[in-house]
């Protein structure tokens, strides 16, 4: 299994010589949430169904609970806020060696390098859910991040779930995606956006960044934008791979408490959407409940907008997960990454 590579068309991606559809798992709290034989189980089941990559975030999300396992990326202060000057080496360590274990089982990690929560002037510190690193922590911690995986072909997400409406924000992954690169040259990265946020010229433009990764979003009333904002990164003048990175989990409530959750419907309708509209790199899915690993002794903490979680049991066997395994083996079968979608015009 090769490195992920941008064809020379530039509207897909390639691996070994041969044509490449991202299938991608949302693992948010893979590497501090889940046991070694559990981690094992997951990627079995997972590649069984034709997966090949999952999405995880490196450091605890704020909406994910309290991790199962205890470990933190960072020490901790006696509060329970986090010592940012001492990171935990067990804690990559141990990311690293989970990251082995998919390689060798056929996945592509693809970590959040440093989500929302962790930047200044993102929408997560507006609602008072950040904590915040500090600026001159951040290129020590993403030199850190690119060394854990060195060797096994990651794929980067830079920014995880932001916003990049101020300068402070856009500063801090310029860092990131400038000390990846350096450490990883031959890393694909890319930025996972909150779904109303242009991509900013100076990243559309840069060199450094290698393929459009989409958010629709969890909220019923914008499922459009899993065909809408990949026919707006498709038809850029740059041309590069898309991915609709996290559409509407299954099992998620239709958000801000409208009434009711996603299914096998609204997968296979976004999956298709989405490649049709261009999205020829791939799509990540997601099952709610699973991101989070969750238990019944463990509080969801975001249940007023997704609805309460499953447990990891269940969320992991939902039949949507398999709308992404026939999807993914009509597009190689079919030759769809010669597919092209309609401009309106």
């Amino acid at each position: 299994m090769g490195r992920l590579t941008v064809s020379p068309c530039g509207e897909y991606f390639m691996m070994d010589g041969k044509k490449h559809f991202i299938l991608c798992d949302t693992m948010w709290s893979a590497m501090y949430n889940i046991t070694e034989p559990e981690w094992k189980a997951y990627l079995d089941y997972r590649r069984m169904q034709g997966y090949n990559a999952y999405q995880f975030n490196m450091l605890h999300q704020w909406d994910g609970g309290e991790p199962n396992l205890g470990i933190y990326g960072f020490e901790r202060n006696k509060d329970g806020s986090f010592n940012f000057s001492k990171m935990n080496d067990g804690y990559f360590t141990a990311a690293r060696k989970k990251a082995e274990t998919g390689r060798e089982k056929g996945f592509i990690p693809m970590p959040f390098v440093l989500h929302a929560s962790y930047v200044a002037g993102t929408w997560v510190e507006e609602q008072g859910n950040a904590s915040v690193m500090p600026l001159e922590i951040v290129e020590p911690f993403a030199r850190k991040t690119a060394e854990t995986f060195l060797g096994l072909d990651p794929v980067y997400i830079i920014a995880g779930d932001t916003n990049l409406d101020s300068e402070i924000s856009k500063e801090y992954f310029r860092r990131v995606l400038k000390t990846v690169k350096g450490v990883d040259p031959g890393a694909l990265c890319t930025f996972h956006l909150s779904p109303d946020t242009d991509l900013p010229e100076e990243f559309s433009k840069s060199e450094l960044y290698d393929f459009y990764a989409l958010q629709p979003g969890h909220t019923i009333h914008n499922s459009h934008y899993s065909y809408s904002l990949t026919l707006k990164y498709y038809f850029d003048k740059k041309k590069r791979p898309v991915v609709n990175d996290e559409f509407f989990y299954e099992g998620h409530g239709y958000g801000h408490e409208n009434y009711g959750r996603y299914g096998v419907f609204e997968q296979r309708k976004s999956i298709w959407q989405s490649i049709l509209s261009g999205a020829k790199g791939g799509v990540a899915y997601g099952a709610h409940g699973l991101w989070g690993w969750n238990d019944p002794e463990k509080e969801f903490m975001n249940s007023s907008y997704a609805g309460p979680a499953f447990t990891w049991q269940t969320a992991l066997r939902f039949p949507g997960a398999w709308e992404g395994s026939f999807a993914t083996y009509m597009v190689e079968k079919y030759n769809l990454f010669e597919l092209v979608p309609y401009d309106g015009v």
